[in-house]
């Protein structure tokens, strides 16, 4: 090559390329979007989903315990709790044991 590398030369692909990646962006996200309700769970979000989330943001569950792997590991997983402590029985029986100030929480 015998010509050099201009200011010139260096601008244009600068814009190239930022374009180009702009462009890109603007078409994956717009493909994320118009995906998005085929792929979550909008229709099965209840009352009493709505309701447990409130409770574990209110209490800061988070910051003792683990959902699905995020959160903080002090406290035991939460993910498998209805498996680990024997079904629905087993919950119940695991609430009435815990002190009265915490089971208000839960009512």
């Amino acid at each position: 090559m015998s010509q050099s590398f201009t200011k010139a030369m260096a601008r244009n692909i600068f814009y190239g390329g930022s374009l180009f990646f702009i462009l890109v962006f603007l078409g994956l996200s717009f493909d994320t979007n118009s995906s998005l309700p085929e792929r979550d769970n909008r229709g099965a979000i209840t009352e009493t989903v709505a309701h447990g989330k409130r409770l574990w943001e209110e209490n800061n569950c988070i910051g003792c315990h683990t959902l699905l792997g995020e959160g903080a590991y002090f406290a035991p997983e939460l993910g498998n709790v209805y498996k680990r402590l024997g079904g629905k029985a087993g919950i119940i029986g695991f609430i009435k044991s815990r002190p009265a100030a915490s089971v208000s929480l839960i009512s």
